[in-house]
């Protein structure tokens, strides 16, 4: 009567394996949405910012922050990245060494449709960086360049930065873009609770199938 004991559990654990992957296959691809605001602070500058954070001005020359939201929104699958660009800067003049001393904050918000109870789920986060200049212009220095997201349903995901903006003459904006790349790490683990849940019932099955057995024994 071993055989048909052995056979059960085999298949109980099959069935197991396949449960735990089909969670994780679920998971892919995920829909990232995403929006970007920035507040500059004048410093040691001694400029002037605006009513709404997103300019600076010293002296007679001014740098604004503009959000690019269509170019953060991108379908992910475990395992892939994509280049994405999270604002972008704009000055008046070529004369930018008066802004040395300024900084700007960074707030980036996160959404996934498919994410969370309720939905969509949302994740935020703050990066700042200092800004300075020297004989090719100014940047932004960024004291953090990796964020992490986890997602209880979708996994985590990772932004990472370039570790400077430059913030270039009127006659390159497109070069004062504040890129970045986004990677979506795969599906989540499943938690130690629910893998212990799952053992605890694939060991209660096996004493009831033994127990069943023993009965049946002539």
């Amino acid at each position: 009567m071993r055989l048909p004991l052995q056979r059960t559990l085999l298949l109980l654990t099959a069935l197991s394996v396949f449960l735990i992957g089909l969670t994780a296959v679920s998971a892919a691809p995920v829909t990232f949405r995403a929006d970007t605001s920035g507040k500059f602070g004048a410093g040691s500058s001694g400029g002037t910012v605006s009513a709404d954070g997103t300019s600076l001005t010293v002296g007679t020359t001014t740098i604004t922050f503009s959000s690019k939201p269509n170019e953060v929104n991108v379908n992910l699958n475990p395992g892939e990245f994509s280049n994405i660009t999270l604002g972008v800067f704009n000055a008046t003049s070529a004369g930018l060494s008066s802004v040395s001393g300024a900084n700007f904050t960074l707030n980036v918000t996160f959404s996934l449709p498919n994410d969370g109870s309720p939905k969509p789920g949302v994740y935020t986060a703050t990066l700042s960086g200092a800004i300075t200049a020297g004989a090719s212009g100014a940047s932004v220095n960024w004291a953090t360049m990796t964020l992490t997201f986890n997602s209880p349903t979708a996994g985590t995901f990772t932004i990472t930065l370039e570790p400077s903006t430059p913030i270039n003459s009127p006659a390159s904006p497109d070069a004062s873009r504040i890129r970045g790349v986004i990677t979506y790490n795969g599906a989540p683990v499943p938690e130690p609770l629910t893998l212990m849940t799952l053992g605890t019932g694939l060991a209660g099955l096996a004493t009831l199938l033994r127990r069943r057995n023993k009965t049946n024994t002539p």
